[in-house]
C-alpha cells in the first residue's frame, strides 16, 4: 500500500507569524501616534481660536466705547469718572438727549477677580467685565465680555503724549481732566484649565504694556496666551 504526501500545501511558520505581528504592531503604533498628534493639534487650535476671538472682540468693544468717553453735546458734565491702571469708567451721552442715563450711558471695564484693582488676575476664573456705575459710582450690572483674562492695563496720556500717573501705580485722580488718549493692553489665556490632549506653551516670556512695564511675569504653566494692545484717542475730551 502506497501512501502519498502532498507537499505543495503552504502555511506560516511560527517565526513568520511573529514577524508579521511585529510589523503590524509597528504600523498600528504609527497610526495611533499620528491620530493622537492630529487630535492634539485640533484641540490646541480650537482653544487658540476661541481665545483670539474673545480677546479681539473685547478689545474692539473697549476701543470703540472709550473713544466716545465724554461725548456730551449738551455739556452736561460727561467725562471720565475713574482712571486706574486696571479699571476705567466714563460717561457718554449716546442718545444725544442731554442727560447721562446711569444705567446705559455710564460705562465701566475691569476684571472680575481683581480685588486690589491692579489689573492682574488674583486667581481663576477671571474675566473682563463690562457694566455701568450707580449714583455712588460703584460698578453695577456687570457681565463678562471676555473669559480667562490674566491682565488688563490702561495707561493715560495728556495732549502732549506724556503719561499721567498721579500715585506712581498707574492711577490718575487729580489729573483726569488732562486725559486725551488711553493705551490699552489685554492678556488673554486659552482656557480655564489645561485639557489633556493639548500642546502646551513654553510659557517662558513675560507680558508688558506699551510703556514696557511688565504686567505678567513668565507664567510657565503650559497655557497659551495672547497680548493685544491699542491706543485710543479720546476725541471728545478737552473740547
Amino acid at each position: 500500500m502506497r501512501i502519498s504526501i502532498n507537499t505543495s500545501q503552504k502555511g506560516f511558520t511560527l517565526i513568520e507569524l511573529m514577524v508579521g505581528m511585529a510589523i503590524a504592531s509597528v504600523v498600528m503604533a504609527a497610526i495611533f501616534t499620528f491620530y493622537q498628534n492630529q487630535l492634539k493639534s485640533h484641540i490646541t487650535q480650537e482653544e487658540l481660536v476661541d481665545m483670539q476671538q474673545d480677546a479681539r472682540v473685547s478689545m474692539y468693544m473697549m476701543t470703540r466705547e472709550i473713544r466716545m468717553a465724554g461725548y456730551d453735546p449738551a455739556n452736561t458734565g460727561a467725562t471720565i469718572r475713574t482712571a486706574n491702571a486696571g479699571q476705567i469708567a466714563f460717561d457718554s451721552d449716546d442718545n444725544d438727549d442731554g442727560a447721562i442715563d446711569v444705567n446705559s450711558e455710564r460705562f465701566y471695564f475691569g476684571l472680575s477677580n481683581d480685588a486690589d484693582g491692579d489689573g492682574v488676575a488674583d486667581g481663576t476664573p477671571c474675566n473682563l467685565e463690562r457694566g455701568s456705575w450707580d449714583n455712588g459710582f460703584n460698578p453695577v450690572g456687570l457681565s463678562p465680555v471676555a473669559l480667562n483674562i490674566d491682565a488688563l492695563n490702561f495707561v493715560y496720556l495728556d495732549g502732549a503724549g506724556t503719561v499721567l500717573d498721579d500715585d506712581g501705580n498707574g492711577n490718575v485722580t487729580a489729573s483726569m481732566a488732562a486725559i486725551r488718549s488711553v493705551q490699552i493692553t489685554l492678556v488673554a489665556r486659552a482656557g480655564e484649565q489645561l485639557r489633556g490632549l493639548m500642546y502646551r506653551d513654553a510659557g517662558n516670556r513675560s507680558y508688558t504694556n506699551q510703556q514696557g512695564t511688565v504686567l505678567l511675569d513668565a507664567p510657565d504653566d503650559g497655557f497659551h496666551r495672547i497680548r493685544l494692545t491699542a491706543a485710543v484717542k479720546v476725541r471728545n475730551l478737552g473740547l
